[in-house]
């Protein structure tokens, strides 16, 4: 991706979009990202598709502590996401971002948008959905953990240097992009931040992409691992 241009916003800002757009892996990340371009038939992101994914956690959250196997496959996914983002993804994304944005920050509300579509969209009740999580962790997993890694392993390594730069660069030209990220984000912490906590690395400045494998037991872990492989094991599906 070629360097962007540092003389102004806006010229970084073309000239990063243009990198993006010229870069073999700009595909890769549109097929990701093409749900987000439609709205929704029905209100995004809905309270019901917020709580199920809640309610996910805690099935997965249960059965990580039973069970090696997935906790095995959550580091992968964790691994994966955390990885040292190239500099060149860094330096672009900080050359163009918005005023309050950082880098986990804009990862964290794009993957939970996309994660919050795919359950409005399937238009099931929140406790089938749920149901059919504890059937697949009971008699299904090795297979749909397969599954889950085949997909993971076919993204390229700078798939998410080159998607949150991405998403930062369309929260820029679309409202409805803007206004879903930002709604993203505040879903996921009021779902998933426990009370009485009060950090929320989603709004630290120059918080990166390490934060999310710091700590096993930090709040924002799990379901932030849970909602990008929901987006990936989807595009199989």
């Amino acid at each position: 991706m070629p360097k962007a241009e540092t003389l102004s916003h806006s010229q970084a800002f073309l000239s990063t979009r243009r990198g993006l757009l010229a870069d073999p892996l700009n595909a890769q990340v549109h097929k990701w990202l093409r749900k987000m371009y439609v709205h929704p038939t029905v209100k995004f992101p809905s309270s019901s598709a917020k709580t199920i994914l809640s309610q996910m956690v805690s099935v997965l959250d249960l059965q990580i502590k039973k069970e090696a196997r997935f906790g095995a496959a959550l580091e992968g996914v964790t691994e994966f996401i955390s990885s040292p983002v190239a500099p060149q993804y860094v330096k672009a994304f900080h050359s163009i971002k918005r005023p309050k944005s950082c880098f986990l920050g804009t990862f964290v509300s794009v993957v939970y948008a996309r994660a919050l579509l795919l359950q409005v969209e399937s238009q099931k009740e929140s406790g089938a959905i749920v149901d059919e999580l504890k059937e697949f962790v009971v008699s299904g997993a090795p297979s749909i953990i397969g599954q889950y890694q085949t997909a993971q392993g076919k993204l390229d390594e700078n798939f998410v240097g080159h998607l949150v730069t991405t998403a930062e660069i369309e929260a820029q030209l679309d409202p409805y992009f803007d206004k879903a990220l930002e709604h993203s984000a505040a879903l996921f912490v009021e779902a998933h931040r426990p009370d009485g906590e009060k950090r929320n690395p989603l709004a630290e400045p120059g918080a990166p992409m390490s934060v999310l494998n710091e700590d096993p037991a930090a709040w924002w872990r799990l379901p932030a691992s849970l909602a990008f492989a929901m987006t990936v094991w989807h595009q199989t599906a």
